[in-house]
């Protein structure tokens, strides 16, 4: 039956396809009426070589449904557009379809008055780099038009090939923005496009974004892009549903600035609620600090007493008779994060109480690392009269705030998203008045000659991650350290590595790198000349990993018997044990936090389902971050 239908089908047209100077023709027959009358009970298409020659084989032909009367450009997956469907579900490979070139399809269930069209690719693929031609839409009803000249494909091989025109993405305003900044608007125009009020939009890693307002079909405007202070710097996809504008959005690293506004306590728009008020133009919102919420300070702004422009910020605060809990004060958070990089003097303006109290100003980077001016930095507030408060060097009197645990030992000075002002004294105060925070490229320091010094070392031994601290003259600003030995020479970085907790001209601390044991020659090599200082020895006496171990070693879980990790977690207050099967599969993770030095965790011997594991030796792993704490290997003999 099949076949003799197919005869018929071949007795009634023919489908020519025809190669000539790069154009391609491709007509299709359809039965006559008399064969099917109506579009739901089957209407055939067939294609035939004529004369051998035919599209080159693998090229994809598609047949295409159609509600409008124009076909639509395909999308950029060679889907087709808009509300066009295949009625098939893929698409048919030319010159490969079937028997001596033939092939036919059925199209029922389809509606009186929309259309079919037949769409040819010049490759194997769909996709935008290659192109396609597409035949007039033939109308469905009944009778079929006859003779089928509607079918025609159009040019697809020509000397400029028509490219596929799915809906993209134009333009996105602005294309950019730095690290911890929110954009209030991006706009989003389209070509092609069908947006809509639902749309999704992504921006890609370390970017959010809020409401989406459709302005039309083609353009959409994004509300409060934020972008994090972690989010890695370079261009992203824009995304709008699941049309992808390629390196459309690029996130930067702040500008170092020469002089930051850090707080003016103008351009406030609203108050916020508790005993902190008044947000600036600067600041997203402010916080109180306190060992007890009745230590906390009272602050507001006001306009009475004010040095510079309109405001200034009033603190004021109760008698505390314990020194040991005699700090209050308040924090506010930036609205950017501020690259502080280039700068080194710290500028505010003070008008104290006549107390023997004193203030010290504080930051806080994108991770949370609190530094602050030491005690013997602290500024006094005996003054009643307005003075400029003026640190050069400020960053160099300053330390990790004591008692701090979040973020690392290293303050990030690119990426200061916090500022704050701490009392310390036993003494009440009615008003403290603060106003106009600056920090600047204020001094000019003096260019360092000759090679860096070493003078002293702290240490002259020990394992990974202990703390050591070097002494001496011209170290500069930046540098690396130089740990020389008969391996392969290793380095650590004051601007690119956690291990250097502070370096200044005359001192540098930082952390033994998890390197190979033994003797070794450490020398500082200073960063704006690449002079060298003399070496001094200092042994490595063991790894990071060398002292872990478990016990007891075997154990027996299903005896409910439990093994104990041993670690030192150096300066680390958290870490992770990952255990894996001899076949690299990880069967646990475990989570620690605790004080810093010699720590264990126990281990049941089970999986992360809680499944008793089976005899064998397992591998175990102890990581802080980038840093490898401990490793080994565990016995586990059930009985």
């Amino acid at each position: 039956m099949f076949k003799k239908l197919l005869n018929k089908l071949i007795s009634v047209g023919i489908v020519a396809s025809i190669i000539l100077s790069g154009l391609v023709v491709f007509a299709l027959p359809v039965l006559a009426d008399s064969y099917n009358a109506y579009p739901d009970t089957g209407q055939y298409v067939y294609e035939k070589s004529v004369g051998g020659t035919k599209l080159a084989a693998g090229n994809l032909l598609q047949i295409i449904y159609a509600k409008g009367l124009k076909p639509l450009p395909p999308k950029s997956d060679g889907s087709p557009g808009g509300a066009d469907a295949l009625i098939d579900s893929t698409a048919r490979t030319v010159g490969n379809i079937g028997g001596a070139g033939y092939f036919y399809y059925a199209l029922n269930g389809l509606t009186n008055g929309n259309t079919v069209y037949i769409r040819v690719w010049n490759a194997s693929t769909l996709k935008a780099a290659t192109h396609y031609g597409d035949s007039a839409p033939l109308k469905i009803g009944n009778p079929l038009p006859n003779p089928p000249s509607a079918w025609a494909i159009k040019s697809f091989a020509t000397s400029k090939p028509k490219p596929v025109t799915g809906p993209s993405i134009k333009s996105v305003s602005p294309s950019s923005g730095k690290q911890g900044e929110t954009i209030a608007k991006v706009t989003i125009e389209g070509s092609g496009t069908t947006f809509t009020s639902n749309s999704k939009v992504t921006f890609g890693s370390g970017i959010t974004s809020g409401t989406v307002k459709l302005l039309n079909a083609l353009k959409l405007e994004v509300s409060n892009v934020k972008i994090a202070s972690d989010a890695a710097p370079g261009k992203r996809d824009v995304t709008v549903d699941s049309v992808i504008g390629k390196n459309m959005f690029e996130v930067k690293a702040p500008t170092a600035a020469t002089s930051i506004v850090i707080d003016d306590y103008e351009g406030a728009t609203k108050s916020v609620s508790g005993s902190v008020t008044f947000p600036s133009g600067k600041v997203s919102s402010y916080y109180a600090i306190g060992p007890t919420k009745s230590n906390e300070p009272t602050v507001l702004r006001q306009t009475s007493v004010a040095k510079k422009d309109t405001y200034a910020m009033k603190t004021s605060y109760s008698a505390n008779s314990d020194p040991k809990t005699s700090y209050r004060g308040w924090g506010g958070i930036l609205v950017a994060t501020q690259d502080a990089s280039s700068v080194d003097t710290l500028t505010f303006w003070l008008k104290g109480d006549g107390s023997t109290n004193k203030v010290k100003f504080q930051v806080k980077d994108a991770d949370g690392t609190n530094f602050g001016l030491t005690d013997a930095n602290a500024v006094s507030l005996s003054s009643t009269d307005w003075k400029e408060v003026k640190i050069s060097s400020f960053k160099t009197k300053m330390s990790r705030v004591v008692g701090t645990t979040s973020g690392d030992a290293t303050l990030n000075w690119n990426k200061i998203d916090q500022y704050q002002f701490v009392f310390a004294g036993t003494a009440a105060s009615t008003g403290v008045y603060i106003d106009h925070v600056v920090v600047s490229k204020g001094s000019t320091i003096p260019p360092v000659t000759g090679n860096p010094k070493i003078d002293k070392i702290s240490k002259s031994k020990g394992k990974a991650g202990i703390e050591v601290t070097i002494t001496g003259t011209g170290f500069g600003s930046a540098g690396k350290i130089e740990f020389a030995g008969t391996d392969a020479k290793a380095y650590i970085e004051s601007l690119s590595t956690k291990q250097i907790s502070a370096w200044s001209a005359t001192g540098i601390t930082f952390k033994v790198p998890d390197i190979k044991k033994g003797k070794k020659q450490l020398s500082v090599i200073r960063t704006s000349d690449s002079l060298q200082s003399n070496a001094v020895s200092f042994e490595v006496s063991a790894s990071a990993a060398a002292a872990s171990y478990n016990y007891p070693n075997p154990f027996n879980p299903s005896g409910a018997e439990t093994t104990k990790i041993v670690f030192d977690s150096g300066t680390n207050t958290t870490a992770t044990i990952y255990i894996f099967d001899t076949t690299a599969q990880m069967v646990e993770k475990l989570n620690w936090s605790g004080t810093a030095g010699a720590n264990e965790v126990s281990w049941n011997g089970k999986n992360a389902f809680g499944e008793v594991l089976g005899d064998g030796v397992y591998l175990y792993r102890v990581a802080a971050g980038s840093s490898i704490l401990g490793r080994g290997k565990i016995l586990i003999i059930n009985k």
